[in-house]
């Protein structure tokens, strides 16, 4: 009984402790500083208790700031930026409000001249935007033939026979690279030049592929002999003609992808195919009404034999790769 009784007031004495620390907090003071901190429950973490002893030691150290004493001063910064700024604003008063009296006097004694110049200030501004943009179409008529060296595949070749074809000066000009093809002419960009007769002048140009074909042809064939008339070959430069003024067009994306593609299939150095080389549905053959589907009925394994039959049989024509025999089609079977 005895012991029952210690345990019971041991446990009240517990329960008291407990209480009195929800009641206070959980304190505790560093050793260091004597900074007394205080348990959050709800958040979890030690903070400073603020407490009178805390408030007096921070207004000892940091000084105190009312909320009159912050109104005050701040009012009086205000007063003092504003009498700084008062004899400027003034002044830029005074000054447009003499600007506009001298404006609404000119207008007032001569108000069809005032109307005449501010027309007159229009057209001319017109003019002068005008005059800007002939000038920049100008230039951009002026540079539209202009071609980059460095992307010049355009050769001018003269010096030729005047009995020349257009397929001997093609063959010619394909010994230095391949000529670039015009999709919507669907001919090779090569020109023989005529004259007003229509008689071949002896000059032409090429238009290659790559830039690289343009240089080779000068190494190899410019002051070349051809027939007794000796050839000369440069870089074909584009000049205006007369007041002709074309209008350059854009190219569409699909046309320039279309175009890239082409170009590097002329490149291409892979095989071409076989122009007897069938297409892949000439190459199966079907054949039907080889048995009936009840036969499966009586024997399944006969389908190893007919699939056997029939390749030792078709073997015959040429190489077989693969057989198909569907025995829920009446005797159909396909041979590849």
């Amino acid at each position: 009984m005895a012991e029952d009784a210690e345990e019971f007031e041991r446990q009240l004495q517990l329960e008291k402790e407990e209480q009195y620390k929800q009641d206070q907090g959980y304190t505790y003071t560093d050793p260091n500083d004597g900074t007394v901190y205080e348990w959050d429950t709800e958040k979890q973490a030690w903070f400073p208790k603020v407490d009178e002893d805390f408030l007096a030691a921070y207004q000892a150290n940091y000084g105190v700031n009312t909320d009159e004493e912050s109104v005050k001063t701040y009012y009086e910064q205000y007063a003092a930026q504003l009498a700084a700024e008062q004899p400027k604003l003034e002044n830029s008063d005074s000054e447009e409000d003499d600007d506009e009296e001298d404006d609404d006097d000119e207008e007032d004694e001569n108000p069809e001249g005032a109307k005449k110049a501010e027309e007159q200030e229009q057209k001319k501004e017109a003019g002068e935007g005008q005059k800007a943009k002939g000038a920049q179409k100008r230039k951009a008529d002026e540079g539209w033939f202009e071609i980059d060296d460095t992307k010049n595949t355009n050769v001018y070749v003269s010096g030729l026979p005047l009995d020349i074809t257009p397929k001997e000066f093609e063959e010619l000009m394909q010994k230095c690279g391949v000529i670039m093809f015009d999709e919507e002419k669907q001919e090779n960009k090569i020109k023989l030049y005529l004259d007003h007769h229509g008689n071949i002048k002896g000059d032409g140009r090429c238009c290659y592929l790559k830039r690289e074909s343009v240089a080779l042809a000068i190494q190899i064939m410019d002051e070349s002999e051809l027939r007794g008339n000796k050839i000369h070959i440069e870089l074909a430069k584009f000049e205006m003609k007369g007041d002709f003024k074309p209008l350059p067009k854009k190219k569409k994306p699909k046309k320039k992808k279309k175009k890239k593609n082409f170009q590097e299939k002329l490149l291409d150095w892979r095989p071409e195919k076989k122009f007897h080389q069938r297409k892949r549905n000439e190459q199966v053959v079907i054949i039907k009404h080889l048995f009936h589907p009840e036969e499966f009925e009586e024997d399944a394994m006969i389908i190893n034999e007919i699939k056997d039959d029939l390749q030792s049989e078709c073997s015959k024509f040429g190489d077989v790769k693969k057989v198909l025999v569907f025995d829920v089609s009446f005797g159909r079977c396909f041979t590849k």
